[in-house]
C-alpha cells in the first residue's frame, strides 16, 4: 500500500466517514428488510422526514440519541465496540481491526417477541 493511501486510512476523517457509512448502511438494510421507507421511519421515530433524510446525507453528524431512537424504532439495538474484540452478526464472526470502532446490530426480531 502506498504511503498516501496508508496515511489516508490512518486519518480521523477516514475513520469518521467509515463509521457514518456503516451506520447508514445498517439503517438502509433494516428499512429494506421491513419494506419501510424514510417516511415510515420518521413516523415511528416521531421526527420529520427531513430529519431522517439528513441521516442519509453525505455530511451527517449523528448524535448517539438519534441513532438510539432510529434503531429502537426499527425494533433493533445498536452495539458499539472497539479494539480487537470479536463479535458475531447474523452468524458471521467479525474481528474488528485494532483501534477501530465498529458497529454491530443485534436483531431483536418481531418473531422472538411473538414467541
Amino acid at each position: 500500500m502506498n504511503d498516501k493511501l496508508k496515511s489516508l486510512r490512518e486519518s480521523a476523517e477516514y475513520a469518521e466517514e467509515k463509521l457514518v457509512a456503516s451506520v447508514q448502511s445498517l439503517l438502509e438494510e433494516a428499512l429494506r428488510e421491513r419494506g419501510w421507507n424514510k417516511s415510515d421511519l420518521a413516523r415511528k421515530m416521531g421526527v420529520s422526514k427531513a430529519r431522517v433524510s439528513q441521516m442519509f446525507s453525505d455530511n451527517q453528524n449523528f448524535t448517539m440519541r438519534l441513532l438510539a431512537n432510529a434503531f429502537h424504532a426499527l425494533g433493533e439495538e445498536l452495539h458499539l465496540g472497539r479494539g480487537s474484540q470479536r463479535v458475531e452478526y447474523k452468524g458471521i464472526m467479525i474481528t474488528k481491526s485494532k483501534l477501530a470502532v465498529s458497529l454491530l446490530v443485534a436483531i431483536t426480531s418481531l418473531e422472538s417477541r411473538q414467541r
